[in-house]
């Protein structure tokens, strides 16, 4: 397993996501280098020819699970899995489709030779995800002070209870966070690698709808827009769950996604609800099945706005000499986002192990007490990923 340092990664997002100076790093929207957050995995080394091609694509190093219960509240909530999944998650494999050939089953002809000695070798790709991202929170508490404060057991207990109540809070809020950048660096992919995204302006102005000079902001407030908002939404899930394809992922192996997660920014989700559907009379009659609300992909502050519509829908990755997403190695920018339609397999945050560490300092006559997590997030672009652009 590869160790990966994230901790000035985290202040940063903390920052930007909670729009407030959080240990030394400022709030407003900024480019982050979240690409250090995501593990996109790594093919199996493997022989071109021969079974050991096949055996070593799907060999089961998944590791050890180690189970624990979940309790982080995410705005991704569909993108967190339990513990006992990872193992599902740590290689991944894609049988490629099969060799279709002329059947002589059926046509048989006096004399014909029929040639049953060909090898056909099954085509497989495998990712390996081994990074692990660990963070702790660390807590002190005097004995003194505790002790001299309450006059009951049960009362210093429900302090100390509220405290690492706390603290488990931060570290659940720095998965939110992680959800949000490795949503982004999809997203970013979606729009500048893959180039799946669907951009709902150029569409809807070519189905006549509406005007190509219309801005992000008035799309949103025409009801019109919007419906063909929902309309391409709906076409691309189910798209992406019928015939296996290779038009939503990296273009190289054709799938069929069984389980699609979907996100859209709240700005997106309030036009939907009170514009479109207030007119239905119907609350199911949007269509698009179940989604996570988004407040902001990234940041909810820039230049003194907050929660301003450009700085929510706007997503910016620092430089990366390795070029580590493919999206080259300059900054990259991408903006007026309002939804990402993803594979549950393509896009993952699980925090797999915990566990609280401490020790007493006798001569300070305090405790310290360590959180300590280990998690992974993983980006396999051989699932579908589809990022909804207002451009």
């Amino acid at each position: 397993m590869k160790f990966v340092d994230i901790v000035d990664t985290t202040r940063k997002a903390l920052a930007q996501t909670l729009g407030t100076e959080y240990m030394e790093q400022l709030p407003d929207l900024a480019e982050i280098d979240s690409y250090k957050l995501v593990d996109i995995g790594h093919a199996v080394a493997q022989s071109e020819r021969g079974v050991d091609a096949f055996v070593k694509a799907i060999s089961t190093i998944r590791g050890k699970l180690v189970i624990e219960t979940c309790g982080a509240s995410n705005e991704f909530k569909q993108m967190l899995i339990d513990s006992f999944e990872w193992g599902s998650y740590v290689e991944v494999g894609l049988c490629e489709m099969g060799q279709i050939q002329d059947s002589d089953i059926w046509n048989l002809v006096d004399g014909q030779t029929v040639d049953d000695n060909v090898f056909w070798q099954p085509k497989v790709r495998s990712k390996i995800f081994e990074e692990a991202k660990a963070i702790m929170c660390p807590y002190s508490i005097s004995e003194e002070a505790a002790m001299m404060s309450f006059n009951s057991w049960s009362e210093m207990g429900k302090l100390i209870g509220g405290i690492e109540a706390s603290q488990r809070e931060t570290l659940e809020t720095a998965i939110d966070v992680y959800a949000h950048a490795l949503a982004s660096c999809g997203a970013a992919i979606s729009v500048n690698g893959t180039e799946t995204a669907v951009h709902l302006i150029t569409e809807a102005t070519a189905a006549g709808i509406c005007e190509s000079t219309i801005k992000p902001e008035e799309f949103l407030n025409n009801d019109a827009c919007i419906t063909f908002m929902l309309k391409r939404i709906y076409e691309t899930k189910a798209r992406m769950m019928g015939l296996p394809n290779a038009a939503f992922n990296n273009h190289q192996v054709p799938v069929r996604s069984r389980n699609v997660n979907l996100a859209l920014l709240l700005n997106a989700v309030s036009s939907a609800k009170f514009d479109v559907k207030a007119n239905t009379y119907n609350d199911e009659e949007i269509g698009i099945g179940e989604f996570d609300v988004i407040s902001a992909w990234q940041g909810i502050i820039d230049d003194n706005k907050i929660f301003d519509y450009n700085t929510v829908s706007t997503i910016k990755i620092a430089a990366d000499a390795n070029n580590k997403l493919g999206l080259g190695t300059a900054a990259v920018t991408v903006e007026n986002v309002v939804g990402l339609a993803y594979d549950k397999r393509a896009l993952v945050v699980c925090p797999f192990k915990q566990k609280t560490t401490g020790h007493y300092n006798g001569r300070g006559d305090f405790n310290n007490i360590y959180l300590h997590m280990l998690l992974n997030m993983s980006l396999n672009n051989d699932f579908p990923i589809v990022a909804f652009v207002l451009d």
